[in-house]
């Protein structure tokens, strides 16, 4: 039986081969639900890799057949498709493997680390961020029941519900100034919608008035990025999540010119 997770290229990652064995399906069904999944999320592409290989066709020829490699993400998101009781335990499975080859990995880097005082690869802390990524990446695909079966999955507290509201676990890597103004200036609406740019220009109009640090555009949108405030782009660049409170935009910058005119 072929190993459930490989590492190729420093990066852990499984096939669509294995998952079709492990989970008991055919291997058609399993790339056709990879499709879809791609289909309806377009930012999940990256987290697939497609791959040719060959298969003997038993008269001493060889025909070309397709499977899809995939990363921790790719599979976490695929897997949420299959369902029951059997599903369960070979998803724990995976899910172990990856925890195992990942700290396989990892200890493989620190060995070639000669920099005594050189920071550690993946402390603690930013495992625990990583998973809480995966597991805000699930809630706002599927909802907040399997973002709490990945968080105990992999061994941690499972958030009260008042904390499942995009961003909530991912806050901790966003910089002070742009939090505090999230929570000042803003409030989680899942169908509310504000352009790019004002946004920015509120947060910048913010951290002048109480001398907090301005972080640039780019780091800006990454944030709001981070904590699932996505982008539309129809006429002008919006983010969708999130609307402004009204009256804590009062002296934005007149100046727009400043402020370069590009997606956030």
């Amino acid at each position: 039986m072929n190993a459930l997770v490989r590492i190729e290229r420093d990066d852990l990652v499984t096939d669509s081969q294995i998952v079709a064995e492990q989970f008991g399906k055919l291997h058609k069904d399993v790339l056709r639900a990879v499709t879809v999944l791609v289909k309806d999320k377009p930012d999940l592409e990256r987290n697939f890799a497609p791959e040719i290989y060959s298969v003997p066709t038993g008269k001493g020829g060889q025909r070309q057949a397709r499977m899809v490699v995939m990363d921790e993400t790719g599979f976490l998101m695929l897997m949420m498709g299959f369902t029951g009781t059997k599903a369960r335990d070979v998803q724990l499975r995976f899910v172990r493997e990856f925890q195992r080859m990942r700290a396989l990995l990892h200890g493989k880097h620190e060995a070639h680390n000669d920099d005594a005082q050189a920071e550690k690869l993946l402390p603690p802390l930013h495992e625990a961020t990583r998973i809480c990524g995966l597991a805000e990446t699930y809630r706002r695909a599927y909802g907040a029941g399997p973002m709490r079966w990945i968080m105990h999955a992999y061994g941690l507290p499972v958030p009260p519900t008042e904390l499942m509201r995009p961003g909530a676990l991912t806050v901790a890597t966003v910089a002070d100034s742009i939090r505090q103004w999230l929570e000042q200036c803003t409030r989680p609406d899942p169908d509310g919608r504000e352009e790019a740019m004002m946004l920015y220009k509120s947060y910048i109009e913010w951290c002048r008035a109480g001398g907090a640090v301005i972080e640039n555009m780019t780091r800006f949108g990454r944030s709001l990025e981070r904590l699932g405030y996505t982008k539309l782009k129809s006429g002008r660049v919006q983010r969708q999540g999130l609307v402004l409170v009204r009256g804590s935009v009062a002296g934005l910058l007149n100046d727009a010119g400043a402020i370069e005119r590009a997606a956030i």
